[in-house]
């Protein structure tokens, strides 16, 4: 369905009163090796998580509201936005994985490589991790196989 459509049926249903709600895309969970990304809402890979992939240009309004919905690791969390509350990531999508402060890829951002080695601001990247620039401030992410 074409954005253009999605943003006139949101504006009809919120015009008549209506309740609307989007919840991430249900995925399997988080699995050593499966391509996911594991975004999880608390330190050290506690709390709720979500497992997403690939390039994502907002946690929210452009594509789908991404939501903590898996409490095997605990229920802090569980059901609360993506956007501004990850704090802990665990990239199982052989790729580099970026995770930027703003929508659409920019601003600062933290590096996870699955391979290790240099994120893209010079320090070391590796597959997992607490959040440091974009620290319950994140926005988007994006993946570089290449």
């Amino acid at each position: 369905m074409a954005r253009s459509t999605l943003r006139l049926l949101l504006a009809v249903a919120l015009a008549s009163g209506g309740a609307v709600a989007v919840a991430a895309p249900a995925k399997a969970s988080c699995v050593d090796g499966d391509g996911t990304d594991c975004l999880y809402y608390s330190a050290n890979g506690t709390g709720a998580r979500v497992a997403v992939s690939g390039n994502i240009p907002c946690y929210d309004w452009c594509t789908v509201n991404y939501v903590f919905n898996d409490a095997t690791r605990g229920s802090a969390g569980l059901n609360q936005a993506v956007r501004n509350n990850t704090h802990y990531v665990y990239n199982n999508s052989y790729c580099t994985l970026a995770i930027y402060v703003s929508p659409n890829y920019g601003g600062a951002a933290d590096y996870f490589d699955f391979n290790g080695g240099l994120g893209g601001d010079g320090e070391p990247a590796y597959w997992y991790g607490n959040l440091n620039h974009t620290l319950n401030n994140d926005a988007s992410q994006a993946e570089d196989c290449g």
